[in-house]
């Protein structure tokens, strides 16, 4: 309980546990509830309330707990308000910018495309003085040059703001580069003059630069089978994880297992514990070093020193500052003699990292990564719980097991058959536990992955990563011989396990996709998460319902509504029909020359977060590869029933789309207007054009049709008045003649355009027309991914911009 008393003694809060364990959890909570703005409050009221708090603090300890909120929540704005201050100004955009500085990451080569950070000394334009220091994300497509981690550049770059997809269950990539404090992204200009003006200097991406390449060359000597163990070895001993292609992430994500592979608690524990093993054997002999001091206790530094070497290898990522603060919080109380509880551990290493990088609550990586650590306090609490005297008596031993557990999301891997036990029972509480942030934050959640993780975590902690790391070390001294056999022995096994978990993946049941969450199932998991803590009655029941919620529940949708979503997937063109249980997908999003489809990021995360199981019809319009560039990646992933298209040339397997046909789902009747034979000849202009009609109000889908086209429908008289239609041609001026806007007569046009596309869609000729017929145009740009809904009420539009807009947008 908390104490309500005058409180003028500080170290009043020193000694009582529960307050201080309070204040914490109120600095972690203040910072992390910025997640919930829209916009970022003014600082200088910020500084007003913190002073006012501070001085009932002085006399109450009920408000020092609101003091640190606000000290959490204002560390947290100003930081991310100096962020944004430094952001590139909408002015400099698109134009090519003259810029030094120095390459702050370790570039990622695909296939002559060279992607990496810089840091910026000086733009040589005045009004971007502000922006020095600041990160830009750069690629260099086609790159004749050849950059390193730490290199001075002087480079010609043309930039954008941050801007990512905003379409419910997509990845947001605009809060992942506030998150990394990336002021701006674009490309560098390779044909005008770019100077090397210095060497690179001696860091640690360096090292990883080299080692990469080191391995780069031993892959490629590699058989074809073995390529994707070097991959798996490349992010395990450099954290690089740019050769593991999309389709391998998504096994390793199915299957559970890509915590195994990203450099994480995991893999910082076990190399704190094998330089404490080497340094406790090393210190052995020398007896009078340790009569005084624990051998125990000199051998920490050592394993602290590679531990941070290790952690800088991966980049210094979330869960390795976790780790390295947890070891640091670890080790002083062992140094100190002083040994605290798990939960205590974890609170004031969440509340020194919020502090130090509130950025962080940004990551997923942050609360999966203390997620995991406080379901395994919990259950370690279970296990060693009892009286309050015996907890104490086993202070020592269960703040050294735990954080053992919480370093290597494991515990100690010995040959002992309790500890063996212990590892089996904690997989399943890490699972149960996991589920509900892993659903909420990735839409899936693994069914296989309470037994893949017992069989694989054993095996990677006790063999395969030592080893790994061992090769590393030797890799580039005079045991290189030896270390690469050692390597390749190493690929061939991960490649045998990548196998094995890819015939894992393939099955029905590996992975069930949870659709967006209803407020009555995450208030259960709340609720059961309190009942498990404080020990309520009939938690186990409260666990079993809300995981068959969780897995069984889906969203509903009205046969009464008909819901059109035009999805934002950049310069290309995705739409989602649905009427209650039908739905159709029209057009997929375009393809890049990476691989990277919209439909990966996009369209297919739309679909599961609706409950979508298997699609009705679709239909692409036309064989442009922004149309059709992710048919491949929807027909894989759902059931198809139908497809329609004009050109079965490319989809030999579809449908032709021609003008009269037409069928009825509920009370929506679909349609096609075009093409047909006399249609003018193009690729665009043979869009398979779709009218819905639905309680009386119609939706005009035009794909990319031309002016000619346009004529060519109006000089038909084919009735083509709607409420709501979409641009042609994503605001082409080659299209929307005024005739043909006049005769649609819409309430609202819909525009699908990428953000400062090289097209310049829409075109602003083409928007003026729009707005002189007094037609409301909303576009992906500015909106996101737009939702109408159309029944007897009307027709009523919403987007993810303005239902999810947050300050980092």
């Amino acid at each position: 309980m908390i104490c309500l008393k005058k409180y003028s003694n500080v170290r009043c809060l020193l000694n009582q546990t529960p307050n201080s364990g309070a204040c914490l959890c109120g600095l972690l909570i203040g910072a992390s509830s910025t997640l919930l703005l829209e916009s970022l409050p003014s600082l200088w009221f910020l500084l007003i309330v913190v002073f006012i708090s501070g001085l009932c603090a002085y006399r109450l300890v009920s408000a020092l707990l609101l003091l640190f909120f606000l000290i959490g929540f204002s560390n947290a704005v100003w930081q991310f308000s100096q962020h944004r201050s430094q952001l590139l100004p909408e002015q400099t955009e698109s134009l090519d910018l003259i810029v030094t500085g120095v390459v702050d990451s370790l570039p990622v080569d695909r296939h002559g495309d060279i992607k990496f950070q810089f840091r910026v000394e000086h733009f040589e334009r005045a009004d971007l003085a502000q922006q020095s220091g600041a990160l830009i994300q750069l690629s260099c497509y086609r790159c004749p040059f050849e950059f390193r981690a730490g290199e001075q550049w002087r480079l010609t770059v043309r930039l954008k703001r941050p801007h990512g997809f905003a379409s419910a269950g997509a990845f947001d990539y605009q809060k992942y580069l506030f998150r990394h404090k990336i002021i701006g992204r674009g490309s560098v200009r390779a044909k005008l003059i770019n100077t090397r003006l210095g060497d690179d200097t001696l860091n640690a991406d360096n090292l990883r630069y080299d080692l990469g390449l080191r391995i780069d060359e031993l892959a490629a000597q590699a058989p074809a089978g073995a390529k994707v163990g070097y991959s798996l070895i490349k992010a395990l001993a450099i954290g690089d994880k740019s050769s593991i292609s999309t389709a391998q992430s998504s096994v390793l994500q199915k299957t559970g297992v890509s915590h195994l592979i990203a450099i994480s608690g995991l893999h910082i524990g076990l190399v704190f514990a094998c330089v404490l093993f080497l340094a406790n054997l090393v210190l052995r002999p020398f007896t009078f070093m340790y009569q005084k001091v624990a051998r125990q206790q000199l051998a920490i530094i050592p394993a602290l020193m590679a531990a941070v070497f290790y952690a800088s290898l991966a980049g210094f990522a979330v869960s390795t500052q976790r780790a390295l603060l947890m070891l640091l919080i670890f080790s002083l109380s062992r140094l100190f003699a002083r040994p605290m509880p798990l939960l205590q551990v974890l609170m004031l290493t969440a509340a020194l990292l919020v502090l130090i990088d509130p950025f962080s609550v940004l990551d997923h990586g942050f609360w999966l990564s203390f997620g995991a650590v406080l379901v395994i306090a919990l259950s370690l609490s279970k296990t060693t719980g009892g009286n309050s005297s015996a907890s104490k008596s086993n202070a020592s031993k269960t703040s050294g097991l735990a954080f053992r557990a919480s370093a290597s999301s494991s515990i100690n891997l010995s040959s002992s058959l309790n500890n063996a036990l212990a590892l089996f029972s904690l997989q399943p509480r890490l699972w149960l536990g996991m589920m509900p942030l892993l659903a909420l934050l990735f839409g899936q959640v693994s069914l296989v992955s309470p037994l893949v993780n017992v069989i694989l975590v054993p095996i990677f902690c006790s063999l395969l990563i030592p080893l790994t790391l061992l090769a590393m070390v030797f890799i580039n001294s005079v045991f290189a011989v030896p270390a690469g056999y050692l390597l390749d022995c190493l690929a061939s096994l991960y490649a045998w396990i990548f196998s094995c978990l890819e015939m894992v993946a393939s099955a029905d049941l590996s992975t069930v996709h949870i659709p967006k969450l209803s407020t009555w199932l995450l208030f259960g998991f709340a609720w059961t998460l309190l009942s498990y803590i404080y020990r309520f009655k009939l938690r186990h029941v409260l666990m079993v319902i809300c995981l068959l919620g969780l897995l069984f529940y889906r969203p509903t949708h009205s046969h009464d509504d008909l819901r059109v979503s035009l999805l934002d997937v950049g310069q290309g063109l995705s739409m989602v029909i649905q009427v209650g249980n039908y739905t159709m997908v029209y057009d997929t999003g375009p393809r890049y020359l990476s691989g990277f489809t919209t439909a990966e990021a996009v369209v297919l995360p739309f679909l599961r977060q609706h409950g979508v199981t298997d699609i009705d019809d679709l239909v692409i319009s036309h064989a442009d590869n922004d149309h059709i560039g992710g048919y491949h990646v929807v027909v894989n992933e759902f059931e198809v029933h139908r497809v329609y298209s004009s050109r079965q040339d490319k989809l030999p397997d579809s449908q032709a789309c021609h003008t009269g046909m037409r069928w009825q789902v509920a009370n929506t009747e679909f349609s096609f207007l075009s093409p047909e034979d006399e249609t003018p000849r193009g690729s665009n202009n043979w869009s398979c054009v779709l009218m819905l009609e639905h309680a009386g109000r119609k939706v005009l889908i035009t794909g990319d049709i031309e002016k000619q086209v346009e004529r060519f429908m109006l000089q038909k008289g084919q009735n083509i008045q709607a409420d709501v239609m979409l641009v042609p041609h994503q605001g082409s001026k080659t299209s929307s003649s005024n005739a043909f806007i006049a005769a649609v007569d819409p309430q609202l046009a819909l525009v699908a355009a990428g953000y400062k596309n090289h097209y310049g869609h829409p075109n602003p000729l083409v928007l003026s027309r729009y707005n002189k017929a007094g037609v409301t145009v909303l576009s992906t740009i500015e909106h996101g991914t737009i939702d109408v809904l159309i029944n007897d009420n009307g027709v009523n539009w919403t987007s993810q911009r303005t239902k999810y807009r947050r300050f980092w947008h």
